[in-house]
């Protein structure tokens, strides 16, 4: 019978410094959090919707286990390869359609034209501006009180409904 023997290393755990210790809590702080957002609306979402596959559910009564049958009555259901095809159709023509309009608008704003900087800078606000600025510029024109849709109901004579707290209005 032979006897294993381990061998011990003569090299030891180099201590961690509280520099080091705090910079991987840093890290933690910064990336659990991130990480737990995107598995609860990423990955939760995704397996749910596997385990929904495999179950009949009319989402008022319970869900009762049917494993593949849904999938069976998928594949031989007669319309399915009308409903794919009719997807990779609209697909194909919404890339299409919208790639060649996206580069219309680009081909035409590189020309020369009169109002051309206007126009670029229409069309490029809503990405170069972040959402919180362009909530605040539409929470100044719904203002019931001084916002800029508030002037021109006081021009017409008339009080500015309070869209943003109002049920009926938001």
């Amino acid at each position: 019978m032979a006897i294993l023997r381990t061998q011990q290393s003569n090299s030891r755990r180099r201590a961690v410094s509280p520099a080091e210790r705090q910079e991987w809590l840093l890290f933690l702080l910064l990336v659990v959090p991130n990480l737990l957002l995107f598995t609860i609306f990423t990955y939760w979402p995704l397996l749910y919707n596997g385990y929904l596959s495999f179950v009949r559910w009319d989402f008022l009564g319970p869900k009762i286990w049917v494993g593949f049958d849904n999938y069976r009555y998928l594949f031989t259901s007669p319309t399915f390869g009308t409903i794919l095809w009719n997807t990779v159709l609209f697909t194909a023509a919404s890339v299409a359609l919208l790639l060649g309009l996206g580069l219309a608008i680009a081909m035409l704003l590189n020309q020369p034209l009169r109002g051309r900087n206007s126009v670029r800078a229409i069309v490029f606000s809503p990405v170069m501006l972040s959402g919180a600025a362009i909530g605040i510029v539409w929470m100044y024109i719904f203002d019931p009180r001084y916002g800029l849709l508030d002037f021109f109901f006081r021009a017409l004579g008339t009080k500015s409904p309070n869209w943003l707290l109002e049920p009926a209005w938001a």
